[in-house]
C-alpha cells in the first residue's frame, strides 16, 4: 500500500505527469480498440474458415476413399488439393493380406512361385479367392476324387488351375485358354496361336507382332521354370478357345463339376454349353452337380445370371489385392445350375449338349 500511496502522491505533486499518463492510457485504449482488436477478430475468422474448409475437405476425401463420393465430383469441388483422389479412391474397401499369408504358408505356394506362375499379389489373391469360394461357399471336399474342375480364361499361365490341382485330389483339373499355346508342355506345343480380339491389335498388325515377340521372349527367359508345370499331376492344359472344346461326361465318373471363371472373357452359358452329357446319364437322371464360380470383369460384369438363375452368393472379396476398375473384386457363386440347364435345353441347343 505504501507504493500505491506513493504513486498517487507523485501524481498529485506533478499534474503534468498525471496528464501525460492519462493521455498515454487513452491512446493505448484507442489503439487496442481500433487496430489490435479488429485484427484479432479478422485473424480468428480466417483461421476458423480455414479449419472448416480443411475439415470439410478431409471429410470428403475420407468419404471418397470409402466409395461415397465420385472422384470427378470431388475434383470439381477441390481441384487443387485432390488430384490424387482418382488413384486412391478407386477401391471402396480396404485390402487385406489374408490370402497372401495363407498362400505363403501352404507347401504348394513355394512350388508355384518357383515355377513363375504368380508374378504379383493380384494374381495370387484372385486364384486364392476362387479356392476360398470352393472351400467356404460350395463346401466341397478337396479329397473327393469324383470331382472335375474346369478353369476357363486362366490366361497365358494356368495359375488358378495349377493351384487347385496341387491343393486338391480331384481326378481332373482342366485349364482352357488359347493363350496357353507355346508353353513348354507337351499339350501346348505345336498349337497355332489364336488371333487376339483386341480392337487395337486387330487394326495394327505390327503392334500385335511386337507384343507376341515380347511375350515369347519372357517365356523363353523363364523356360527352365515353366517346364515344371508338366510335373503337376492331374492338371490338363487345353490351349484353345472354350467354344472349340467339348468336355465329355458320358462315363458318369464325376459326381461334381466345378466351372471356374477367373476374369474370363466368356459368358458362363457359353462355357457350360461345352459339357456333353451322355444319353444314358440323361435317361437315368444320374446327372452331376454343376457349380460355377465367377470373378467377373470388364463388360462381363453384367452377366450375373445363368439361364435366368441368380447366384446363390455374391460378395466383394476384401482380400483380393486389386485396384483396377476393370477387374472388380466381386465373386459370384452358383451351387447347382444343372436343373436350370436341363430346363433350358429345348430353348438353347447348346445347354448341356448331348448331340455332338
Amino acid at each position: 500500500m505504501a507504493n500505491v500511496r506513493g504513486s498517487f502522491c507523485l501524481l498529485d505533486v506533478f499534474p503534468c505527469v498525471r496528464a501525460r499518463a492519462y493521455e498515454v492510457g487513452v491512446l493505448r485504449i484507442l489503439s487496442f480498440v481500433c487496430f489490435t482488436l479488429p485484427a484479432v477478430i479478422i485473424a480468428a475468422l480466417f483461421v476458423r474458415s480455414g479449419k472448416r474448409k480443411c475439415g470439410s475437405r478431409c471429410r470428403h476425401l475420407w468419404v471418397a476413399r470409402r466409395g461415397g463420393i465420385d472422384g470427378k465430383v470431388l475434383q470439381q469441388r477441390y481441384p487443387a488439393s485432390v488430384q490424387h483422389v482418382n488413384h486412391v479412391s478407386v477401391d471402396p474397401l480396404r485390402m487385406k493380406l489374408k490370402y497372401l499369408d495363407l498362400f505363403l504358408r501352404w507347401d504348394c505356394g513355394s512350388d508355384l512361385l518357383q515355377m513363375g506362375l504368380f508374378p504379383n499379389a493380384k494374381e495370387v489373391t484372385e486364384s486364392m479367392a476362387c479356392v476360398t469360394a470352393i472351400d467356404k461357399i460350395l463346401a466341397l471336399r478337396f479329397s473327393d476324387a469324383a470331382t472335375l474342375c474346369i478353369v476357363v480364361g486362366d490366361g497365358s499361365l494356368p495359375r488358378t488351375a495349377a493351384l487347385i490341382a496341387m491343393k486338391t485330389k480331384w481326378r481332373r483339373v482342366l485349364s482352357i485358354d488359347p493363350d496357353l499355346a507355346g508353353l513348354p508342355v507337351a499339350s501346348c506345343q505345336g498349337v497355332p496361336r489364336v488371333a487376339a480380339k483386341n480392337k487395337v491389335w486387330a487394326n495394327n498388325h505390327s503392334q500385335r507382332l511386337e507384343h507376341h515377340a515380347a511375350f515369347d521372349a519372357r517365356r523363353a527367359k523363364m523356360h527352365s521354370r515353366l517346364v515344371r508345370i508338366g510335373e503337376i499331376r492331374r492338371l490338363e492344359l487345353v490351349p484353345r478357345l472354350v467354344q472349340d472344346v467339348v468336355v465329355d461326361l458320358e462315363d458318369g465318373s464325376e459326381s461334381q463339376v466345378v466351372l471356374v471363371l477367373p476374369h474370363a472373357h466368356v459368358v458362363p452359358e457359353v462355357a457350360l454349353s461345352r459339357l456333353r452329357l451322355g444319353g444314358q446319364l440323361l435317361s437315368q437322371g444320374n446327372l452331376p452337380t454343376v457349380s460355377v464360380i465367377q470373378l467377373p470383369c470388364c463388360t462381363f460384369v453384367r452377366c450375373n445370371r445363368i439361364w435366368g438363375q441368380a447366384p446363390d452368393a455374391e460378395y466383394t472379396d476384401e482380400c483380393i489385392c486389386s485396384d483396377d476398375r476393370m477387374t472388380p473384386r466381386t465373386v459370384r457363386v452358383w451351387k447347382n445350375v444343372t436343373p436350370a440347364g436341363i430346363a433350358c435345353k429345348w430353348r438353347d441347343r447348346g445347354a448341356f449338349n448331348n448331340s455332338e
